[in-house]
């Protein structure tokens, strides 16, 4: 998409001045945007988002400071954006923030269950009631052994 198409685009969606418009980032510089009814992807080109910026002045909606962060390092400064992960700190307190966190705390949902972020670990197996499953010299079935840690 050009950049006169992302602006008229917006235009046409309604967008001006202060309004709310979604944005989201993929680590290939994919760009995703979302206002009212309307959604649009930018491929690549973060200058396309600093161009809108100039001409629209929306107020950005951006999940966390890392999206501000690598526009910023394309050369892409917003001029009003509303952070997430901060606001989601400011009201609930706490550190973590991700995406699935805020939407779960603002939506009433149960966060105990939720999995925290990384990647399993295998489980230390050694004597007594942590023998390896299946007896010595057997191999666990595929999975068996991982866990998620929550907390």
């Amino acid at each position: 998409m050009a950049g006169a198409d992302l602006v008229t685009s917006l235009r046409q969606a309604g967008v001006s001045r202060g309004d709310l418009v979604a944005l989201v980032i993929s680590p290939a510089l994919e760009l995703g945007l979302a206002a009212g009814t309307s959604s649009w992807t930018v491929p690549g080109v973060a200058a396309e988002i600093g161009r809108a910026d100039e001409e629209l002045r929306p107020r950005w909606v951006l999940w966390s400071g890392q999206t501000a962060a690598r526009l910023a390092d394309a050369g892409v400064r917003l001029a009003t954006c509303w952070d997430i992960a901060a606001v989601h700190r400011l009201l609930f307190g706490g550190w973590r923030a991700d995406p699935g966190w805020a939407w779960a705390r603002l939506r009433g949902l149960a966060t105990d269950t939720m999995p925290a972020d990384g990647p399993a670990r295998p489980v230390r197996y050694g004597r007594g009631r942590h023998r390896r499953p299946g007896g010595a010299g057997r191999a666990p079935a595929p999975g068996v052994g991982q866990r998620r840690l929550v907390g």
